[in-house]
């Protein structure tokens, strides 16, 4: 037999996160904030340090893939997925954040329905975020979508599911670069459709 063959396995791999706060029997809220494309956890968390007190945690889950942002050397970032590959990537980082959830919740004393879980998406963090929302079955009390766009193999009926177990809120600047006018329009129409969704306009671009 002669000609190319392309296959996949699965294998066991590390998987990075970073932290703010400890849980500990005073902790009642966490938040799951999910970076964009060519960032890192260890820098993407510090956006939220204001966030943390005694009774607050704040956790970074990075992606699995790593990469030098210009040419082979300097700066990393990491990524969720790209195209090549796409579908495995995205089945592994949906599998991944199920198992992070539990690595983290784990810890905590108190029953998981004690705790309020929030989930921010940043960017190519927030399409992660609604993928994985829409497949899994772990609790999570609100959803921020921050300078995203929604993933295109998620329906229309699909994100009205979504946003109808969720309170939900879009956060975007009023000068995001990559916010055009399909994707404007794309938020309006969720905004008006779905009560459990809030629109947040600030001042600036493709930021958190």
């Amino acid at each position: 037999m002669s000609g190319e063959q392309n296959f996949t396995f699965e294998v066991s791999k590390s998987a990075h996160y970073s932290q703010l706060g400890s849980l500990s029997e005073e902790t009642t809220n966490v938040w799951i904030v999910l970076h964009g494309y060519g960032q890192l956890s260890k820098y993407f968390i510090r956006k939220f340090r204001t966030l943390v007190d005694e009774q607050t945690v704040v956790v970074a889950p990075e992606g699995l893939s790593k990469f030098y942002l210009q040419g082979v050397s300097g700066r990393v970032g990491a990524s969720w997925m790209t195209k090549e590959e796409r579908l495995v990537d995205i089945e592994d980082y949906l599998q991944y954040l199920d198992q992070f959830y539990d690595h983290i919740l784990s810890k905590h004393v108190k029953p998981i329905k004690d705790l309020q879980i929030n989930l921010v998406g940043f960017s190519q963090g927030g399409a992660t975020a609604s993928r994985w929302l829409s497949h899994t079955d772990r609790r999570v009390d609100n959803l921020i979508l921050w300078s995203s766009v929604f993933p295109p193999d998620l329906s229309s009926d699909g994100l009205n599911e979504l946003f109808l177990e969720y309170s939900c809120y879009l956060v975007y600047g009023n000068e995001d670069p990559y916010l055009n006018e399909d994707r404007k329009n794309r938020l309006i129409e969720v905004n008006e459709s779905n009560s459990n969704v809030s629109s947040i306009l600030f001042e600036g671009g493709h930021d958190i």
